[in-house]
């Protein structure tokens, strides 16, 4: 079966060092591929690279970025267009900055619909509806009136969800989904993602330095370490008996940093 996404992927900043170097990776149809790493070893510069959304202007992007038998890398910006949030969804880490304070939520919705579809709204409203639903929001017109600045912000993260969703993409990029969430939030939202792509059928590309996160949601791991896959396998493999040296220092990190403060370092598998 060929991988719904296929990755061989270099990237550059002007005057800097390969920030990401010869990344190889595929993503099966209906897969939940994870990428954990510190802070800096270049998480971020792959989700948007994959979406084509880094600055030519001070990025260099070489390799091949295959999705569905087409290279994105080759694709002009109009053609990118067409993917980049109709067959490629994207939730960014910051959920309150990803949404305009100065727009209400229907207004919002309404844009990200408008952006793909030539169908009038009035079939975009039963979707965004349908889809806040699923996201286990209540949508009735009030909250769709509301303001970004009147919505918690695990209630922004989910309306970030929707509009990633609304076209019902093959393949969604959830960039630190979590980091800005209490614990509880954390746990709805690593459930919702759950449903997204077992109801959805929807593939994930989910990057977080969270290892109990990772470890809980994904059918199988990268390790980044400095621009460079440094390990994959599944959650077990790699957190039960890691083969790379840098893998088995992220666990003790992650496992130092716990000790004594009455958290349970049990959660990694």
């Amino acid at each position: 079966m060929q991988p719904l996404l296929s990755v061989d992927l270099c990237v550059s900043y002007a005057g800097k060092a390969n920030v990401l170097r010869n990344l190889h990776f595929t993503i099966n149809s209906g897969e939940i591929l994870g990428f954990a790493g510190q802070s800096g070893c270049g998480k971020s510069t792959l989700a948007f690279a994959l979406m084509r959304l880094l600055s030519t202007r001070t990025a260099s992007i070489q390799g091949c970025v295959e999705f569905r038998g087409q290279d994105l890398l080759r694709l002009s910006e109009r053609q990118m267009r067409g993917i980049r949030g109709r067959e490629i969804g994207m939730a960014l880490q910051a959920a309150a900055s990803a949404l305009n304070p100065y727009l209400r939520i229907e207004t919002q919705l309404k844009e990200a619909w408008r952006a793909h579809e030539k169908s009038p709204w009035s079939a975009g409203r039963l979707r965004a509806v349908e889809t806040l639903a699923a996201m286990g929001l209540v949508c009735d017109s009030a909250f769709l009136r509301r303001y970004p600045g009147q919505i918690s912000i695990g209630q922004a993260q989910r309306i970030v969800l929707a509009m990633a969703m609304m076209h019902r993409p093959s393949l969604l990029i959830a960039d630190e989904p979590t980091s800005a969430l209490d614990l509880i939030s954390q746990v709805e939202l690593l459930k919702l993602l759950k449903r997204i792509n077992r109801d959805f059928g929807t593939a994930i590309l989910y990057i977080s330095h969270d290892l109990p996160t990772v470890a809980s949601i994904c059918d199988r791991v990268c390790i980044l370490h400095n621009g460079a896959i440094a390990e994959t396998g599944t959650p077990a493999e790699l957190f039960r008996k890691p083969a790379d040296g840098f893998t088995q220092s992220l666990i003790n990190a992650y496992q130092a940093l716990h000790t004594g403060t009455g958290m349970h370092t049990s959660v990694l598998p």
